[in-house]
């Protein structure tokens, strides 16, 4: 049941109130979207002032995006009543279906905010003029569910980064970065598996010498599975893959569990996230030539704490990271370890 609701300005009879100051009576809105068709919203909501400073407005409406990986997006709609309605706060939340028009989600947009204004409007003098129009008919509102899915939320995307080819007279150059998404994200389980790759060639052809060629290639694998635990703690296995000639690297498998801990609940990650992250592992690096150390191979611990935060809010946005990673071989953390607990 979906509710389509118009507000109907009163009639102001001769020798009354002029019909300025009952318009001057209305709620003020400010609108603080970055992705919003604001000439449409006005068109279709006429029964609020809309103002351009915050600081003029009885509510700031505020609406944040954010993509899904199965397709469509999650909108959270937050009414911020201000100065006459200061302790009315609304918060909704929409889904749009991965197969909606931008169309189609202005509109069901348009009519939560067209809903929600009500209570407002309820605290005017317009509160007998306010009629509701109630649909009954299930039959055009959907929701996506599992079933609904065949691909049973996995989204997958093969893209073409770029694709370079020169030709000229001594110098010839082919450079191409591609790769397959494979995304599934669901409220229990975040799944990724990444493959990527880049090469690079150039050919200069000389007069009195060999022509110089440059191959380089750099392919790998990035990947995670992270299972939520509940609504601060979710645990997970990052592991990645990397080929790269021109870092002397012909294989790097790193493989690093770890645990994150939200100081928020994560159902208000969109607007709201303060989190840490800990992650322990293991790399393994085979090099195609001896390093400067004699190396061919070599097994490295490495461990990281990571602090994040992302914050959205009507006043503004904040963002930020900080990571402190360590890394060592095997031999000298075990020697480490073993000197640490003798002291």
């Amino acid at each position: 049941m979906f509710f389509s609701v118009s507000a109907v300005a009163q009639t102001v009879s001769e020798g009354n109130v002029r019909e300025a100051d009952v318009v001057n009576q209305l709620p003020t809105l400010f609108i603080d979207c970055s992705f919003c068709d604001d000439e449409h919203i006005r068109r279709e909501i006429p029964f609020v002032n809309y103002v351009r400073d915050p600081e003029q407005a009885d509510i700031h409406l505020f609406i944040t995006r954010t993509p899904l990986s199965r397709g469509g997006a999650e909108y959270e709609i937050s009414f911020i009543g201000l100065r006459r309605f200061a302790d009315l706060d609304i918060e909704l939340a929409y889904t749009a279906d991965r197969n909606e028009t931008w169309s189609e989600t202005r509109d069901s947009l348009n009519n939560l905010i067209r809903s929600a204004l009500m209570p407002y409007l309820s605290q005017t003098p317009f509160l007998n003029s306010i009629s509701f129009i109630v649909d009954a008919d299930h039959s055009g509102v959907s929701s996506a569910t599992p079933e609904d899915d065949p691909w049973n939320f996995w989204v997958f995307e093969a893209y073409v980064g770029s694709v370079e080819l020169e030709l000229e007279t001594n110098r010839t150059v082919f450079d191409s970065r591609w790769g397959i998404f494979a995304d599934r994200v669901t409220e229990e389980w975040k799944l990724r598996f990444r493959p990527y790759f880049n090469y690079d060639y150039v050919e200069i052809e000389q007069d009195d010498a060999d022509n110089v060629v440059s191959e380089v290639e750099r392919h790998g694998i990035d990947s995670y599975a992270i299972k939520s635990i509940n609504q601060h703690w979710s645990a997970g296995l990052f592991a990645t893959y990397l080929t790269r000639n021109d870092q002397n690297t012909r294989n790097r498998v790193e493989v690093n569990p770890g645990v994150e801990y939200s100081f928020l609940p994560y159902s208000e990650a969109t607007r709201r996230a303060v989190t840490l992250r800990y992650l322990i592992g293991y790399t393994w690096y085979d090099y195609f030539d001896e390093t400067i150390f004699g190396k061919t191979e070599e097994h490295l611990l490495n461990h990281q704490l990571r602090g994040s935060v992302d914050i959205r809010q009507p006043w503004g946005s904040v963002s930020g990271v900080l990571s402190v990673p360590t890394t060592c071989t095997i031999q000298i953390c075990a020697e480490f370890s073993s000197s640490a607990a003798y002291q």
